[in-house]
């Protein structure tokens, strides 16, 4: 293998090397190609991407790995004539559609006569071929599954044991029997509501879900198979997902758009035996709009919700509070009491009309609405609209009340036209997400003869809108809010060693966070004045290490995070201050052993505290405000930088990660409990970052010596 395609094999999971030795061993049989005319890249999937952006090419082969994604092409498919690529590669990555992605899968023949022009079709159409039969094969596999737990759930253990592994054995010979399949997402890498951006710190649904069989329950609400699933998968996130097409066997779990750790395309299908189930099992028509003649009396309406749903078990159930409004009658569906098909006292509202009106639920019918830019009404009802373009977007709102960071109720305009007015809502989730946020702006150009005299270490903007920047050789400098440099305050102090940190407590006064002048010296902190200048050093020799981080928790609490570097191990501290009056004191050590050092902490307005490590970790951790105990959140998935944080106004939080020698920089959205949201931007110049957000709204970054704008919207 060539340098490129060993670096991305050595970077993919066990399970995508095998991927990958797949699509290799069945290029190599192609007898008209030349493997060293296989092309490899790393592939970002963009769900809002127009195919006609990828200039009609249709990659060979496409592997979803946890880690990353990669596609494959022949080279002559990827390149024009005269060499240039027909679509853009920058750093041996590109972007694809999603709907290019889906023609890998797709039967391009239109119509099912086997006309072979080449060995490239026959193969494609053998392909199709299989993968109808594996998937025959799957859904009579769940057929026995059901039969076997609705009739048979008492059966032996052994005897059921037995049946599903003959059945599963018959499903995996029919899957290897594929041999090759050039689109590599299996069933539990699909999406119901078209495909979400693959990004490589999510993990598979199937690695919480490994066991489906969930026996039997106690019927099939949502709550209930999501706790049973949890008891068979202890490690199951159940609050990150949803259930989908309920049956009295089986449904679909799948993943909420705001997930933070599960791959958004990926979903299970799960079985068990419920000894009751819900009405909506049974009912799955409940608006019943263009009667020639609507009765208002029980037994006729009963009739018509048992033509249409022939499942429903009239027996059990019965027709109460008819109403008429608005040319619509409207009842409840009840299940009488003791009765042994029905989840107790669930009931269902049926309407009967002649005015073809719709209920909200029956056109608003993708209601995973993937990123949106923020949570106002109006966002989300454009991408309601985006999704479900046969809506009239017009004749619904937002419940502005049940807005929140990931979900919203819809519900049906009081003067709407179309659709059936009633208090039902329908929920949509969604996950915040502004891809602009965090971004490079520009680059602020000093004053001419105005320069700072060392890297930047520390930016902070004062209650009385002073800006004040410190740097590597022990100076502060006061900027204005472009980040230009006003003039320097503090010209090479601090025993010349950097300004780690700079806080302004909630009773104004202003501290630096720097080391000694001998490395057995330890941290030191200075107050100074307004204006930057130093007052005095209010303590010193903290440990043998430097104070990197300052920060003052709602509850009024001083922390300190302070670095320890040795030839024998890198580990950060955490110190709580004792402030009496204007003096200060260490009061005691809360915690040690955050591997790799300390380099920021943030208390978000969620009370959360993150910490971010230093060189050469790369890590985040959740600091309890109470206990002090600590939490790994992100694990080593910053190239090992130096970790910044910064919640904005807006509550956006970034992460910005210095790069080091031949480390990459970076800068990325967090979620708001510290986990990784999407990587913003990369480059390799961004060094020892350092991030404010002004009043004003504005961002500025200093990396090395130079100021950066950042956008905020």
């Amino acid at each position: 293998m060539e340098n490129k395609e060993k670096i991305f094999y050595d970077s993919m999971c066990n399970n995508c090397q095998e991927k990958f030795k797949k699509v290799i061993t069945a290029a190599k049989k192609n007898p008209i190609k030349d493997l060293k005319d296989l092309k490899l890249f790393a592939c970002y999937v963009d769900k809002e991407r127009s195919i006609d952006n990828d200039n009609g090419l249709v990659p060979l082969a496409f592997i979803f790995c946890k880690k990353d994604s990669y596609v494959f092409f022949w080279k002559e498919d990827l390149y024009n004539g005269d060499g240039s690529p027909k679509i853009k590669i920058a750093n041996d990555k590109l972007i694809l559609s999603q709907t290019t992605i889906d023609r890998i899968k797709e039967n391009k023949h239109k119509s099912n006569q086997l006309t072979v022009n080449n060995k490239e079709e026959t193969y494609a159409i053998a392909q199709q071929l299989i993968k109808t039969n594996n998937l025959m094969m799957q859904r009579n596999f769940n057929q026995q599954m059901a039969i076997l737990n609705r009739h048979d759930f008492h059966l032996l253990k052994f005897k059921k044991m037995l049946l599903g592994i003959v059945l599963a054995l018959i499903l995996i010979l029919a899957t290897i029997g594929s041999v090759l399949g050039w689109y590599f997402t299996s069933l539990a890498n699909k999406n119901v509501n078209g495909q979400a951006p693959i990004i490589n710190w999510r993990i598979n649904l199937n690695e919480h879900l490994k066991n489906p069989e969930l026996g039997e329950i106690d019927d099939n609400r949502e709550e209930t198979i999501l706790n049973a699933a949890k008891l068979q998968n202890p490690d199951l996130v159940i609050k990150e997902l949803l259930i989908e097409n309920i049956t009295q066997t089986s449904a679909i779990i799948s993943v909420k758009s705001w997930s933070y750790r599960y791959d958004l395309n990926s979903f299970i299908n799960v079985y068990y035996y419920a000894k009751l189930k819900t009405l909506k099992t049974d009912v799955t028509i409940n608006n019943f709009s263009n009667l020639t003649n609507v009765p208002n009396d029980p037994q006729s309406l009963l009739t018509i919700v048992k033509r249409a749903n022939l499942g429903l078990d009239t027996n059990d159930v019965t027709i109460e509070n008819i109403k008429t409004a608005n040319q619509i009658v409207s009842a409840d569906l009840k299940v009488i009491e003791d009765n042994k098909v029905y989840v107790h006292n669930d009931q269902l509202k049926v309407y009967f009309s002649n005015t073809n009106k719709k209920l909200l639920w029956e056109v608003l019918t993708t209601t995973k609405l993937g990123d949106i830019k923020n949570n106002e009404s109006t966002t989300i009802l454009a991408k309601i609209e985006k999704l479900n373009p046969k809506l009239y977007v017009d004749e619904i709102g937002v419940d502005i009340s049940s807005i929140n960071s990931n979900q919203a109720k819809i519900k049906v305009n009081s003067n709407s036209r179309n659709y059936i007015i009633s208090s039902e809502t329908v929920t949509v989730d969604y996950r915040i997400f502004n891809p602009s946020i965090g971004t490079i702006k520009e680059k602020v150009e000093q004053p001419a003869g105005q320069s700072f005299d060392s890297s930047i270490r520390s930016l902070i903007q004062l209650k009385n809108e002073t800006i004040l920047a410190g740097t590597d050789a022990g100076s502060i400098y006061q900027l204005n809010s472009d980040g230009k440099i006003i003039k320097k305050v503090v010209d090479r102090k601090f025993d010349n060693k950097p300004v780690y940190s700079l806080v302004e407590l909630s009773d104004g006064m202003i501290l630096a966070g720097t080391e000694g002048q001998y490395n057995n010296i330890g941290g030191v902190i200075y107050q100074l004045n307004s204006d930057g200048s130093i007052k005095e050093r209010l303590i010193k020799n903290i440990e043998d290490g430097a104070v990197n981080a300052i920060e003052e928790l709602k509850d009024g609490t001083i922390l300190i995070g302070v670095s320890v570097k040795s030839s024998v191990r890198s580990y950060g501290s955490i110190y709580q201050l004792r402030k009496s009056g204007q003096s200060f004191s260490v009061e005691k050590k809360v915690n040690k052993g955050i591997d790799g050092g300390i380099n920021s902490m943030k208390q978000l307005n969620n009370e959360k505290v993150l910490i971010g490590t230093d060189f050469p970790y790369g890590s985040i951790y959740e600091l309890d405000p109470n206990s002090f105990n600590k939490k790994l959140i992100v694990d080593q998935k910053f190239n090992n930088g130096r970790v910044s944080l910064l919640q904005l106004q807006d509550e956006t939080v970034l992460a910005g990660v210095g790069g080091w020698s031949n480390y990459i920089s970076a800068i990325y959205q967090l979620n708001n409990n510290g986990t990784i949201k999407e990587k913003i931007l990369e480059n390799d110049y961004f060094i020892n970052i350092s991030m404010i957000q002004l009043k004003n709204k504005t961002i500025l970054l200093s990396s090395k010596t130079s100021i950066y704008h950042l956008n905020s919207q």
